[in-house]
């Protein structure tokens, strides 16, 4: 009764897959698709560990790579809750490490395009001597 599982309007609003009552996982198709979030997550935040305290290659964007694995194991974890039992608790958080991992990739790259022009007109004498 806490979790509210058996509430399916806002599920049934959103998505066309078919809800399995009284099964384990109520809709497998989405549920199960949250591995790759996962994987890809483990392996984020490995390369960010790596490259943090195992390699010699430091970049500024270590920080921002871990925090990105992170969003996605969050939503891997939450969107499998909201998509494998309906907990409406958990789609709040779905929602947000969602929209998280989606606006991330378009910030790092327009980040890495200013870091990269300002090095390349040698703005930033700290990183111009480190470059040339």
């Amino acid at each position: 009764k806490v979790w509210e599982t058996e509430n399916n309007a806002c599920y049934d609003d959103m998505f066309c897959e078919p809800s399995r009552k009284d099964r384990l996982i109520r809709r497998p198709g989405n549920t199960l698709s949250n591995f790759f979030y996962l994987f890809s997550a483990m392996v984020v935040l490995t390369s960010s560990y790596s490259r943090a305290f195992i390699s010699e290659e430091k970049t500024s964007f270590i920080l921002s790579d871990a925090t990105f694995g992170t969003m996605m194991l969050i939503l891997s974890i939450s969107s499998t809750v909201w998509h494998g039992c309906n907990a409406m608790w958990s789609h709040g958080v779905d929602l947000w490490s969602m929209d998280a991992v989606i606006i991330y990739l378009p910030i790092r790259m327009m980040s890495l395009g200013v870091f990269v022009t300002l090095c390349k007109h040698s703005w930033d004498p700290i990183m111009a001597s480190h470059i040339a």
